[in-house]
């Protein structure tokens, strides 16, 4: 593939020597080229960002660009940035890159792109632009190898990835949490703080299996539901007292099951606060005590 430095470079004299602007006639007669041929040189500084083009009425103004070059606004990026050219070497790498590979820039500038990449190195050179995950020095990065035309009009590719291994390793907490507390015998429940009505917005199974409601009947509505006629109850007032206050407590009430039948619920109720120390949410946790009119029942008949 041509190049076409000599051309580019002289194109970017002729603009820079006249600030306001050039056409391609005008630039066709300076260079004394065909004007198919400056149309195709400057569509290579178009792609590139080494210029920029106005339409005033029907002609088109070229110009050189004075827009802050993209390698130096890359190192203010925390994502990753390489460039390979057309024969997978490095030809650019932001101050993030550095630091991951753990090399000084003229160590890392001209190494194939097999030894940096390894398997991913296939990911090159496509004719689209490809997203993935990939791990490099036991790090996961969501990179998106991207198709690029290099200021000198060949064909490279650039990859911009973002270290995503603490994220990872979060959804990874995440999942064994929701999986510990589907996993409970105890009912639990997470209610939004930050409505007055402080809306239920998560129910685990053993709270579907102790009251006999599912999560589509639950979700949304506030939990006092479960006291049916029951409101009047002296512990409400403490409860109500706790939430209002911010604060965590331990509670027995009477609580009925979707059937009508009737429980004891030990509840403990927890606020749980953002960083400026608002409470944001309220976790329940119930569990169901012996009724002491079932217990005696029970006893008579033994």
């Amino acid at each position: 593939m041509e190049l076409y430095t000599e051309e580019l470079a002289k194109i970017r004299q002729l603009l820079k020597a006249h600030p306001r602007g050039m056409t391609i006639t005008e630039l066709s007669a300076e260079l004394q080229t065909n004007r198919n041929s400056v149309a195709k040189y400057l569509e290579i500084l178009l792609i590139s960002g080494s210029a920029e083009m106005r339409q005033t009425g029907p002609a088109k103004i070229y110009y050189l660009s004075h827009r802050v070059p993209i390698s130096a606004m890359a190192d203010f990026s925390t994502d990753l940035i390489l460039a390979f050219d057309e024969q997978s070497q490095c030809i650019q790498a932001n101050e993030r890159a550095l630091h991951f590979f753990e090399r000084a820039r003229e160590d890392l500038i001209g190494r194939d792109a097999q030894e940096l990449l390894g398997e991913h190195v296939k990911h090159l050179h496509t004719e689209e632009q490809t997203r993935t995950n990939i791990t490099l020095h036991e790090k996961i990065l969501d990179a998106r190898f991207i198709p690029t035309t290099l200021a000198d009009g060949s064909l490279g590719t650039t990859i911009i990835a973002e270290d995503i291994t603490e994220k990872q390793a979060h959804a990874e907490r995440l999942r064994l949490f929701e999986r510990a507390i589907e996993s409970s015998v105890n009912g639990i429940t997470i209610a939004d703080a930050t409505d007055p009505e402080m809306p239920l917005i998560y129910i685990n199974k053993a709270f579907e299996k102790i009251t006999g409601y599912s999560r589509e009947e639950v979700v949304g509505r506030n939990c006092r539901f479960l006291q049916a006629d029951q409101r009047d109850q002296d512990v409400v007032k403490k409860i109500r007292h706790a939430l209002e206050h911010g604060e965590e407590g331990y509670f027995v009430l009477r609580n009925f099951r979707k059937d009508g039948t009737e429980f004891l619920n030990e509840l403990h109720l927890a606020p749980v606060k953002d960083s400026s120390g608002t409470v944001t949410h309220y976790v329940g946790v119930q569990n169901v005590l012996p009724n002491p009119k079932h217990q005696q029942l029970n006893e008579r008949k033994t």
